[in-house]
């Protein structure tokens, strides 16, 4: 049996995708009086789906047959469809602060997840003990 099973790869490369969307919508943030910036957005859920798929393959070997067929990061990262000011600046403060909300409680339910697991892991160290 393995101590740090999957899982917690997998919660870590989910805080990892969430600051890599943080850090897209603090960038829309920096340019929303930048005239004709293009706002963007992060698919912080199918980043971490193909992560996940390509350090499984690299496990097996297969990760370049894998890389073909899945792309690669920066397709991930997209334009959103807002419509234009006067300046062609298309960033919504709104939904951008919205984002980063909800981007901001998505990583704390992961760090949660992986306190709760290392929690777990310190329990069975110290049989119980603390």
């Amino acid at each position: 049996m393995k101590i740090f099973d999957h899982t917690l790869r997998v919660l870590e490369i989910g805080l990892d995708q969430r600051t890599r969307r943080h850090e897209v919508l603090s960038g829309n943030i920096a340019n929303a009086d930048t005239p004709g910036f293009h706002g963007r957005d992060l698919d912080a859920g199918r980043a971490t789906i193909r992560r996940v798929i390509q350090e499984g393959a690299a496990e097996v070997g297969a990760s370049e047959r894998l890389t073909g067929l899945i792309g690669d990061e920066a397709d991930d990262v997209y334009e959103v469809a807002a419509p234009a000011g006067l300046d062609g600046n298309t960033v919504d403060l709104d939904r951008t602060m919205a984002g980063l909300a909800e981007n901001g409680l998505e990583y704390a339910a992961l760090a949660k997840s992986i306190r709760r697991k290392f929690a777990l892991l310190r329990y069975v160290v110290t049989d119980g003990q603390g």
